[in-house]
């Protein structure tokens, strides 16, 4: 029992030190950390900046020092653009022993209760490149920023040129950035999509949680999604965008998804009329889709769809369902230019079976082009169908 006491005594007389500490160095440094941030920020950044307040805190991101600064606003293009960023809180923490020794260097960024508004207009102009050009290599400042984390933050991203947006909902996700010659982002995203939307198509609300990594150089975007799931799909994803070009080629793969969580990523209209219907089996996915922000969007890929239930009418269902496909759609935006070269496939319904090959031109005005062998049930048909139906 006196040992026990002892620590208790020996815990509380360190805590108490611990606190005494925090605060003499909160009373000590605080105006000189507060005057050299908003200093920084004045120095660095080429837009105006609002701040309602600005505080150095000790314990709220410990181990490491902060400047907390609220109701933050940092202006967009032009004055009347919604602003770039538009946060409740901001945390910037810094290594306590470098203020001790006079050398603050601010690398870390938290971000909380914010939208932050990703925005390419008509010209071409982003709004993101919010820090001067420092030429000056013997001079950083005290801002080298390499960790942002997300919390309860949205992330919006609008291209005019090429019709692409997409709204995110981060719920605590962080990212590394690289600013040297080739910027390189990378992300532990847990997050969901509110929605994505181009020309020819949209969805809503996916759940996404993986890493995304972005390297961006002069004239090319790399991007890549890994370790992750879509919804709680294992879905990959890599692709490359050339400024010059304004191509974007994507390219993804699926295996032994659940079909009714696939046709959650299909076009929000899609999903409606496939919905419909009772719907399983697992299927596995790979293409490519190159989008020429101008032109056209293209897809060319396999998939495979493997022992899946498909309910057509109250009392009609196909069974045993089983695919083996190639797609090449030459322009998304014309939906009747879709062409299924179907290798093999085989249905069941009842005491019918149905294998065979063929193509299927168009998603409105179809046209099949089939050779099919099997046997069918005709009063099997006849019952389950109506006479519109059969």
């Amino acid at each position: 029992m006196r040992i026990i006491k002892k620590i208790l005594v020996w815990s509380t007389i360190i805590l108490l030190l611990f606190i005494s500490a925090g605060v003499v160095i909160t009373v000590f440094y605080a105006d000189k950390v507060e005057t050299l941030v908003i200093k920084e920020l004045n120095q660095k950044l080429r837009r105006p900046v609002e701040i309602k307040d600005i505080n150095f805190s000790f314990f709220s991101k410990f181990p490491k020092a902060s400047v907390e600064i609220k109701n933050i606003t940092v202006q967009g293009l032009k004055k009347e653009d919604k602003p770039f960023i538009k946060a409740e809180k901001i945390y910037l923490s810094f290594n306590l022993i470098s203020l001790i020794k006079n050398s603050m260097v601010i690398n870390e960024i938290t971000v909380e209760d914010a939208t932050i508004d990703v925005n390419i207009n008509n010209k071409g102009e982003v709004n993101y490149l919010i820090f001067k050009e420092n030429k000056d290599t013997t001079s950083q400042g005290i801002l080298n920023i390499n960790e942002v984390n997300l919390i309860n933050t949205k992330v919006l991203y609008a291209d005019s040129k090429s019709h692409f947006k997409i709204k995110t909902h981060s719920f605590n996700s962080s990212i590394e950035i690289n600013l040297s010659k080739n910027k390189t982002f990378d992300c532990k995203w847990d997050g969901v999509v509110n929605r994505l939307s181009t020309k020819p198509y949209n969805v809503e609300n996916i759940p996404v949680k993986g890493n995304i990594k972005v390297d961006v150089t002069e004239n090319q975007v790399n991007y890549s999604f890994a370790k992750g799931k879509i919804i709680s799909l294992p879905f990959s994803v890599n692709g490359n965008y050339d400024i010059d070009k304004a191509l974007n080629i994507t390219n993804f793969e699926l295996k032994k998804g659940d079909l009714k969580q696939i046709i959650l990523l299909l076009d929000s209209k899609t999903q409606k009329q496939l919905l419909k219907h009772k719907l399983s089996g697992r299927v596995s996915v790979k293409g490519t889709i190159k989008d020429y922000s101008s032109k056209k969007t293209s897809l060319v890929g396999q998939f495979q769809i493997g022992g899946a239930f498909i309910q057509l009418t109250e009392k009609f269902h196909l069974q045993e369902v089983n695919i083996n496909s190639e797609v090449n759609w030459n322009n998304l935006n014309y939906v009747d230019g879709a062409k299924l070269s179907l290798s093999k496939f085989t249905v069941k319904t009842g005491n019918s079976v149905l294998q065979g090959s063929g193509t299927i031109k168009g998603l409105k005005k179809l046209n099949a082009n089939l050779h099919l062998e099997g046997s069918m049930d005709i009063p099997h048909l006849v019952d389950k169908l109506s006479k519109d139906e059969l």
